[in-house]
C-alpha cells in the first residue's frame, strides 16, 4: 500500500518541491519512481533492522516499561 501511495504522490511532491526551491530536477521525481522507491527501501532496511513492526513493538514495550 505504501509503495502504490508513494508512486502516485511522488510526481506531485516533485512539482511542489520544484516550485518552492526553484530546482527543476525535482520535477523528474515522478519519472524516477523506481529509483526513489529503491532508495527509500535501502534506507529503511539499514535503519530498521528489526523491520517496521519490530521497531514499533520495541518502542511500545519500552514505553510500557517506563510507565
Amino acid at each position: 500500500m505504501i509503495v502504490v501511495l508513494l508512486e502516485h504522490q511522488l510526481g506531485e511532491l516533485g512539482d511542489f518541491m520544484a516550485k518552492v526551491t526553484h530546482i527543476e530536477w525535482f520535477r523528474t521525481l515522478g519519472e524516477n519512481v523506481g529509483i526513489v522507491t529503491g532508495l527509500i527501501f535501502i534506507v529503511c532496511v539499514l535503519l530498521l533492522r528489526k523491520g517496521v513492526v519490530g521497531e514499533i513493538a520495541d518502542a511500545w514495550q519500552n514505553r510500557r516499561k517506563k510507565a
